[in-house]
């Protein structure tokens, strides 16, 4: 996980349990719940709907009332009833995920969190300190349950739609990362893209890919670039992706979570931001190459640079957005280079 993660706890602002989105409860836990409701010893916040209800598109959601969950409530001791009277066990795998976006590979389990969760969010606010990648945290155990993507141990990801990357390059360059957009948050994307082309350039049989990496990013640093400021042009292509990959029910929820902020965020924010994107990043692992991993770090930077708001960017990302079809559509960035020139 990376650094200004580590120490995340739950802090019960329910912003997942009143956002209006359905929760499926897994089969196990439908009779669970039932038997304790059955009992009294769970009582749901209101009669007006039923608390386990059939969805739609099949299976079992909690039931909603007004957007809330109506297992939801107020309390010192956290807000799940459900939780409270029969354990952290009992709720729904999407409760006990959220805000959590994990990737395992053979290097292990890695760990971004949603800032649309008000907790995560104030995680970007810490005071200033080094932001690394932390393999040691009480908040992200070893031993904890982590549901995301499972990458294939035999296939890291991909350099371009013609070339594998190795796993070690590959931690290689998302450290490097987290470094440089955490360190330089003003000139983050263009540097990011210069690196990404001078390595989109390499061939099996020239130096070893480590150390082109090593190359790319020295180079990277040292270049002259001016503070990123994205075109009208760029921001609406990245807003148009994001539609289009949200379904037809939540669009309204898109346009409302995109509309335009204001103020200034502080520079740290952003950076911190822009590595949350970078970490465990499922473009890596599911596009086509670096220039679609990259895509998805600028689409993250262009909807921060629009909203202001870092929670209404990972609402529209990671949570409205159906991620195969948003990184099929970042999957064009690999038809040309990155870098804009006039």
């Amino acid at each position: 996980m990376l650094s200004f993660h580590a120490d995340y706890a739950c802090a019960h602002t329910g912003r997942c349990c009143s956002s209006n989105w359905p929760i499926p409860v897994e089969a196990r836990l439908v009779k669970t719940v039932s038997q304790a409701l059955d009992t009294s010893h769970l009582v749901a916040t209101t009669t007006v709907v039923p608390a386990l209800d059939a969805s739609p598109h099949g299976g079992i959601v909690l039931g909603r009332v007004h957007g809330r969950c109506v297992f939801h409530d107020t309390h010192a001791s956290g807000g799940c009833r459900i939780q409270r009277a029969l354990g952290e066990a009992a709720i729904p795998l999407s409760c006990r995920q959220f805000p959590r976006q994990s990737v395992t590979d053979p290097r292990g389990t890695s760990v971004t969190l949603s800032h649309y969760c008000p907790t995560a969010r104030r995680q970007l606010d810490r005071p200033d300190a080094p932001v690394t990648i932390s393999d040691r945290a009480v908040a992200f155990p070893r031993h904890g349950e982590y549901v995301g993507l499972a990458a294939s141990p035999d296939v890291p990801p991909l350099l371009h739609s013609r070339c594998l990357l190795d796993w070690e390059s590959w931690w290689l360059i998302e450290r490097r990362t987290v470094t440089l957009v955490s360190e330089h948050p003003d000139t983050a994307l263009p540097r990011l893209a210069l690196m990404v082309e001078a390595l989109h350039v390499w061939r099996p049989g020239s130096a070893p890919l480590v150390d082109a990496v090593h190359r790319a990013f020295d180079l990277a640093q040292i270049a002259e670039v001016v503070p990123w400021c994205p075109s009208a042009s760029d921001v609406d292509a990245h807003v148009e992706d994001v539609r289009s990959s949200v379904p037809a029910e939540w669009r309204n929820d898109v346009d409302r979570a995109l509309m335009a902020g204001t103020g200034d965020l502080p520079s740290r924010v952003v950076g911190r931001f822009l590595a949350a994107h970078t970490f465990a990043n499922w473009a890596a692992y599911n596009g086509r190459g670096l220039r679609t991993w990259y895509r998805s770090i600028e689409a993250a930077g262009c909807l921060l640079w629009v909203t202001r708001d870092p929670g209404m960017v990972d609402l529209a990302l990671r949570h409205l957005a159906d991620s195969s079809a948003l990184i099929t559509r970042w999957n064009r960035a690999e038809r040309r280079p990155v870098i804009r020139r006039p």
